[in-house]
């Protein structure tokens, strides 16, 4: 190997970000190591260990992970759980793998996460699309009434899969959406991401466990006090071959998985099962100080959503957009939002969020004020339409084009807003004017773009 100077960049910038003592708004829920409980990283640092004798094995448990995922099931409510230290994403990909061997289409709601799209392209899954509708920019859970139609118009498929909560912790009316699938013979999978909390903060009757679905995959680092990575997926009733989707998740899990994350998964889930309606209330009665204290800002307002843990705030009347203002609140005030859109800003809430940072919060936006409203053309882009399944265009030769080029070009590559990682085109979709309007704009105001590539967007070689 050459001897060269290496001034590790990755943990200079981490080191100089601890040091601007930042207020996080973001995942990971332990804000910054605040786990709640006596266990500090010290700790779980020296749990860092393999499969030696005693500590079973993640892949084929047998002992204490097989009676901690038992015990998990239970207090969640699910019939089988496996916890997963490759994120929720290896849960979504699991989904996408266990359609495959049903041999039938899946549909999935449209503000699937780019997990789902991956999944198809691994697995040559067979897809169709459930519209989703936005309101003020911000997309809606698909309505049952849409799943339903998609049914009708998709005889051959055989599963649904739909995100709930979303980003901005607007919940899907999963029960009737449960009904509408079993009716049809199909199992109903949930993207519950981010509600891995509900169960402890008083939603649990907004979580898929309680409604009827088949599976549920949840990350418990978006929104407990638990390490990145750290996710589950369960399994209710019967319609869903647990064996068979384990051994699929099994594929796609690294065989070295980590015993601090699993540590921290199930430490999390103890001592909020303990102590989460003291946690829950005094988080609650914080956000809704923090709520009433902006009230009267010229520049913000709180939008209603599900969730009261996801705080979403329109900020369109402070004549800047989301993207700006997240970039503002993260230069001038060290607060880091989770994300942001041309009109709103999105801050995830735990119980590991101290007083103080709502305050801080409040204070920036004040702080910011009113300004000339801007407003925005909430002209999102309709459902491109598609020719063939992303798997198949995956592997076809691209070119790179110029953006305003690319209209009516065949996309090679999976075109989004991340976060949230919602796709806006897939391989394989054809790309229209409105789809490069959107994303120049997105782009044009400090939002990023994942897939945009030499400024231009790879789309299929024309033949």
């Amino acid at each position: 190997m050459k001897k060269t100077s290496l001034y590790e960049p990755i943990n200079c910038f981490l080191h100089s970000n601890i040091k601007r003592k930042p207020v996080s708004f973001h995942m990971p829920g332990h804000k910054y190591g605040r786990f709640g409980y006596r266990r500090t990283f010290r700790e779980f640092k020296q749990f860092d260990i393999t499969e030696i004798p005693g500590a079973d094995n993640l892949r084929n448990p047998g002992g204490i992970i097989l009676k901690s995922q038992m015990l998990v099931a239970g207090i969640y409510g699910a019939d089988l759980t496996i916890y997963l230290t490759n994120g929720s994403t290896s849960g979504i990909l699991a989904v996408m793998g266990y359609a495959k061997t049903t041999g039938r289409k899946l549909l999935v709601s449209r503000d699937a996460h780019i997990s789902a799209v991956n999944g198809s392209i691994l697995f040559n899954v067979r897809t169709g699309y459930i519209p989703v509708e936005y309101k003020n920019g911000i997309p809606l859970p698909v309505s049952p009434a849409d799943v339903e139609t998609q049914i009708a118009a998709n005889p051959d498929a055989g599963g649904v899969l739909i995100t709930s909560p979303n980003y901005y912790g607007m919940a899907a009316d999963i029960k009737r959406i449960a009904e509408i699938t079993h009716r049809n013979g199909m199992f109903l999978a949930v993207d519950e991401a981010h509600g891995a909390h509900m169960g402890f903060s008083g939603l649990g009757s907004l979580s898929g466990i309680q409604n009827g679905a088949d599976i549920v995959c949840h990350s418990l680092h978006k929104t407990m006090p638990v390490f990145n990575q750290g996710a589950l997926i369960h399994v209710c009733g019967t319609l869903v071959d647990a064996a068979k989707l384990t051994s699929i998740v099994n594929m796609i899990t690294t065989t070295s998985p980590s015993y601090p994350i699993v540590a921290s998964m199930e430490k999390a889930i103890s001592f909020y099962n303990r102590k989460s309606n003291a946690l829950y209330g005094k988080l609650l009665r914080k956000i809704l100080s923090f709520k009433k204290s902006i009230k009267d800002f010229s520049g913000a307002s709180i939008v209603e959503n599900d969730d009261f843990s996801r705080i979403v705030i329109d900020v369109t009347q402070t004549g800047k957009s989301g993207f700006e203002i997240l970039a503002m609140l993260h230069d001038e005030r060290s607060i880091d939002m989770e994300m942001a859109d041309f009109a709103h800003i999105v801050g995830i809430a735990t119980p590991s969020n101290k007083i103080k940072d709502f305050k801080k919060l409040a204070g920036a936006l004040k702080d910011i004020g009113g300004g000339t409203a801007k407003e925005f053309e909430f002209r999102i882009p309709g459902m491109p339409g598609k020719t063939m399944e992303p798997a198949e265009a995956i592997s076809r030769a691209v070119e790179i084009v110029p953006l305003d080029m690319a209209g009516g070009r065949i996309c090679g590559t999976i075109i989004m807003s991340y976060p949230p990682g919602i796709p806006l085109v897939c391989p394989g979709e054809v790309i229209d004017g409105d789809a490069i309007e959107f994303i120049k704009r997105i782009i044009s105001l400090g939002g990023t773009v994942l897939g945009i590539r030499e400024n231009g967007i790879p789309v299929l070689e024309q033949t």
